[in-house]
């Protein structure tokens, strides 16, 4: 009843086997998450509202868009 038998073991290396790549698989994922450059902040254009991120500010095209003077 309480027996090793081959059925458990074959979990057992199974239940092993299926650890060691879930844990394979976090150390990947935190470490592609620490390669990620930072998160660059927004804010809205002050003309049409849309978010423009701080670094790449770039005209949207209107005439009267801000941006337009720093890009030339």
């Amino acid at each position: 009843m309480f027996g090793i038998s081959a059925t458990k073991i074959g979990i057992a290396l199974l239940l092993l086997i299926a650890a060691f790549y879930v844990l394979r698989i976090l150390r990947r994922m935190q470490k592609a998450r620490e390669e990620l450059p930072p998160p660059e902040e927004v804010r809205p254009c002050k003309v049409c509202g849309s978010y423009v991120a701080q670094t790449l500010s770039q005209p949207c095209g209107r005439g009267d868009c801000p941006f337009l003077a720093k890009k030339a």
